[in-house]
């Protein structure tokens, strides 16, 4: 998870450490798979196919008081938004850089991230399965043309990025 907390410099969070520490978790969670030890072979088959890592976040009410955001108010909305899309941007960007240095996962051909199809993308195929719209906001502020193009040419290490994690136990070790 990470801690946002210890994002802060200044008042506000420091997006070039963020963006650091996602790079550097995203390696860490990718060694996790190799180094694991699993209880069944099927556990261990799927994690070394599939190569699925999840980050996550700990510290959002730490982070929105900081800030001075009220937890219940638009604002907070708008800043998990923003900070979900930074970590999601620079995720999947890891695991290109990782994909380049160590291979794509092994189903990685015809996967959604093969036909350049990016998470946001998949709220429209749920809502066309559905047959109704889904309320919340698909734009973003960061360039996601950019990450597609790098996927295209590099492909993914890692099925999954990110995940919400159990972190009531590690928010305690880590003191948020």
């Amino acid at each position: 998870s990470i801690n946002l907390p210890r994002h802060f410099v200044n008042g506000k969070i420091d997006l070039k450490l963020m963006e650091s520490t996602i790079k550097t978790a995203m390696r860490m969670l990718d060694n996790v798979i190799d180094s694991n030890l699993y209880p069944t072979i099927e556990g261990k088959t799927s994690n070394f196919r599939h190569r699925p890592v999840g980050l996550g976040i700990m510290g959002f009410h730490d982070a929105l008081y900081e800030l001075g955001i009220n937890f219940d108010s638009p604002e907070a909305l708008r800043f998990a938004d923003e900070n979900q899309e930074f970590i999601s941007y620079h995720a999947i960007l890891g695991s290109v850089e990782l994909a380049k240095e160590r291979g794509v996962y092994s189903t990685f051909k015809n996967s959604k991230w093969d036909r350049g199809i990016m998470p946001v993308d998949t709220l429209a195929l749920l809502e066309a399965e559905r047959g109704s719209q889904i309320p919340v906001p698909k734009t973003g502020k960061m360039d996601w043309n950019f990450v597609c193009q790098q996927v295209k040419m590099f492909g993914m290490r890692n099925s999954n990025t990110m995940a919400i994690a159990p972190t009531a136990t590690i928010s305690n070790i880590a003191g948020s």
